[in-house]
């Protein structure tokens, strides 16, 4: 997460015109993100809230992944 744009990094996660989110791609696997302390604090949580309700906000795709966070 270090030194990636903020905007681009939500972008990658939650999806977005048209991109389907990398979320969504590891539904029913594991997702792994590295240095998360790195990660803007707003984008934490966000990441945190649809991880706790396993809903991205505007989709009706529950989530089933398993999240690996490292520092």
């Amino acid at each position: 997460c270090k030194g990636v744009d903020p905007e681009y990094l939500e972008a990658e996660i939650f999806g977005g015109k048209g991109v389907k989110s990398k979320l969504e791609e590891c539904i029913g696997g594991t997702i792994v993100f590295e240095e998360i302390t790195f990660m803007p604090l707003a984008l934490q949580r966000k990441l945190f809230e649809v991880l706790s309700e396993r809903r991205i906000p505007g989709s009706t795709i529950s989530l089933d992944v398993r999240p690996i966070f490292t520092t």
